[in-house]
Parts: C-alpha cells; structure tokens; sequence
C-alpha cells in the first residue's frame, strides 16, 4: 500500500525532477509485478475518461432483469428475450408470472449468462454471437431503464475516478423514419454497385427532402430538449464527473435506413451541446455493413460537408480472417483515416491492411487518436497479448485511449483495461500511461474539456 500511495503523489506532482522520474518508474515496476497491489492501484488511478462506452453494453444485466421485471414486460424462456408485446408463443409471458416459478433462480442465472459474459463459454457457443445477440435479448427493457442506467454508469465512474465519460447513447427514433424511402432502395444499391458517385449525391438530396417533408426539423429540436431535461433532472454533471453523448448508426440497416438514421444523427449533434459526434455501431463483420462499407462512408462524407464541425469517430478494423474475407481486411481503417474520422475504435487488422505504415503515419500526423478494447477484443475476436496492434501503434506515435467498450456485457471495468495493459505489456512505461490518461482529455470530443 505504501508504494500505491507514493506512487499517487508523485503522479498527481508531476515529475518534472529527474530523481522523481526515476523513484516513481522503480515504484511502478514494483507494482507492476505484485497483482494484488497493481489491482488496487489501477482501482485507484485517476482516469482522464472512458471514450468507447457504448451505454446500452455498459449496463450489467442483473439490473437490466431486475427493470424488466418492475416494469412487467414479457419474457421469451427459450430466447430469453424480453418483449414489450407477446409474440404469442407457449413458453412466453409477464415476468412477474415467471419469478413465481419454482425454477425460477435457474431461469435468472441462465437469462444472465445470454445477456452477458456471465459463466461463458457456454457449449462451444461463438462469443461474437453471444455477444452482438445479448442487445436484442434485453434491449426491450432499456427505454424503461435508462434514467436509473445513466446514473448506474455516473456513480460506477465515480467509484472508479473516471472524470468523463462519451458514450454512444441512441439511435434514430422510430417517428423519424419515412416507410417511403423505402422505394429508393434498389436505386442506392444501383448506383453504389456501378460507382456512380454524383448520382448518389442527387439522390440523397431527393432523400432528405422526402425527410423534411415530415418537420424532422422540429422532431430533432423535441429529442434535444428531452434530452437535455433527463440529464438535467437526473443531476448527471458534477464538479469531478461529466457525461456527453455520441448518437449513433446502425451500420446492419438496409441503406436507406442508415440515411435516415445518419441524418438524424448529424442533426442532433449540430443542434445540441450534449451530442458531440457521431459513429456507426453493429458488427463490422456483418454482411450489410461490408457490403455497404464504402456507401456509409459516402453517406458520412455527405453529411459531414454540411455540418463540418460534428465529430466523428468510427468502429473500423474490429475484424479477423475469421470473421470476413480477405478483401475486407484491407482498407477498412485507411478509409475510415481518409473519410474524416477523428478517432478509431479498435483498429485490430492493422496489420493486414495494404499500406498500414502510410495509415498509421496518417494517424500520427492528422492526431487520429486509436480506441483500444483489450477485453473486447478478446472476447470478440480473440485477440489477446502480442497478437493485440497495440505496440505498433504506440511505436508509430498514434495517440492511444484506453476505453471500456460495453463493460456490463463484458463484465469488466476501465480500471480492469488499466490492469491487463501494465500487467501484459511490460513495456508500457509509467510516461505511456500518463500520456494515455491525458489523451482521454486532449482527443475527446467535448469542447469545454479542453
């Protein structure tokens, strides 16, 4: 405990004086190799923040049961799936029906264990699958607990001396979409197929004036207020604690959805200090968001060139050779490098892509700062130890951040990354991890933290 606690001084100090410098790196190593102390420091640690956080992942499912239980939804036992209505099958009904059965503890435990990485692995099951399916399985029972999640994810910040947080929050409301965009479908997908660039554009300002048909003006002035009052009323700012907001896309969706949604996003986060930019969510391996990897990125350079002071940052390079094809293992983070990302969530084929030196060079000279996952990226692909970018990264002089990614699902916390970074990378010095607490501040997305 006493080498935690000169650590911290030190730390919180400075360490301006060479023979500062050099007792505070022999107290990190001394810590770095006694596991119980290295947990309790980096339980400790002050954080600058927590940038990848994805609010519905970050929720543990304990608490998600136990809302959809209050709130009486409907529970699918051979899915476990909550459901606002019944789909009308024998093994479906209320919740509350459900806690009465006798078998009821054996239910709880195994709805965990699908909502998260509770007990996994579980028969040989995909932890990608698992994974990417627990958000349908309990995303019916958010809405009804996202005032009492946003304080779950405020108070466990606090608890682990994380100062901010910029988590991806909510996609497009159901009352924006237009069932008559629907038409244009095979359009897009004509001109996306045969490359024809200024044609898409024509065709997406025939799109957006479909949209504003519908005063989606007005619909994104209401969401803005609504959101402002819960953060307001939920008392969610404090002196040590801010949270901001990312709206996100759906990367999965027919593309005439994505347009919708990527207008909408734009929108919000141009008409609101709360948002502060955008991304696109779902599994980059996915058939959709492969195939229409370039047209999303047309869609983003679309919006972008009307509202140029939003921010982005997307998921790109969150894939393996077991997950896609070789052709999709490319160029997946150069594009996403050249088509205006300020940050980059994962970036783990790195390594196959074509010109990665030229790529990661870019992202040092543009301070395109990588968001790395350790947790994530081996439950999700597998990635762990050396097989993780990260050093190549950190030697080609990318900024990096260290984020959470969708902590309740993954049953981790920002201080659980802190840990498996010094505890499996023993190059990482002392300076590496204060630069990368700093970075949480200098690369996010929030003005007035700057």
């Amino acid at each position: 405990m006493r080498n935690i606690l000169l650590f911290f001084i030190v730390f919180l100090a400075g360490h301006s004086i060479q023979a500062q410098k050099s007792s505070l790196d022999s107290v990190f190593e001394v810590i770095r190799k006694d596991s119980t102390q290295l947990r309790r420091f980096t339980r400790l640690l002050p954080k600058g923040g927590d940038v990848h956080h994805h609010f519905d992942g970050s929720l543990y499912a304990e608490n998600i049961l136990q809302s959809a239980i209050q709130q009486n939804l409907w529970f699918n036992l051979s899915t476990h799936t909550v459901l606002i209505e019944s789909d009308g099958k024998t093994e479906t009904k209320k919740l509350q029906e459900w806690i009465k059965d006798p078998q009821w503890s054996n239910i709880e435990q195994e709805t965990l264990t699908w909502w998260s990485a509770k007990n996994f692995p579980i028969n040989h099951y995909p932890s990608d699958k698992l994974f990417f399916e627990s958000f349908l399985k309990f995303g019916q029972a958010i809405p009804g607990y996202t005032n009492s999640g946003l304080l779950e994810i405020r108070n466990r910040a606090m608890e682990e001396n994380i100062g901010y947080i910029e988590t991806q929050f909510e996609s497009c409301p159901k009352n924006w979409f237009n069932p008559e965009l629907e038409s244009m479908r095979k359009e897009l997908s004509l001109n996306y197929e045969n490359n024809q660039w200024e044609e898409l554009k024509i065709l997406f300002q025939k799109m957006e004036e479909y949209l504003e048909k519908e005063s989606s003006s007005k619909k994104v002035q209401e969401y803005c207020q609504n959101l402002q009052k819960r953060h307001d009323s939920l008392q969610i700012d404090s002196k040590k604690f801010h949270l901001r907001y990312m709206a996100y896309v759906l990367r999965t969706l027919p593309s005439e959805s994505v347009f919708q949604e990527m207008k909408w996003a734009f929108e919000v986060a141009h008409s609101s200090t709360l948002i502060v930019g955008v991304n696109l969510v779902g599994p980059e391996h996915h058939e959709t968001a492969l195939n229409d990897y370039l047209l999303h990125l047309f869609m983003l350079q679309y919006f972008h060139s009307k509202f140029p002071e939003v921010k982005i940052a997307l998921h790109a390079g969150e894939l393996t050779k077991e997950l896609a094809r070789p052709e999709f293992l490319e160029n997946h983070i150069r594009l996403a490098v050249k088509n205006g990302a300020s940050r980059i969530g994962h970036g783990i084929d790195i390594l196959t892509e074509l010109d990665s030196i030229r790529t990661m060079n870019d992202m040092k000279q543009k301070q395109i700062a990588l968001e790395v996952n350790l947790t994530s990226n081996e439950f999700i692909l597998g990635i762990q130890g050396n097989q993780h970018p990260i050093h190549r990264y950190i030697q080609a002089g990318v900024p990096i951040l260290i984020g959470s990614d969708d902590a309740g699902i993954l049953r981790t916390s920002i201080s659980d990354q802190y840990f498996l970074l010094i505890q499996r990378y023993p190059w990482i010095t002392y300076r590496d991890l204060k630069m990368m607490i700093y970075n949480h501040v200098t690369y996010s997305f929030w003005e007035d933290s700057k």
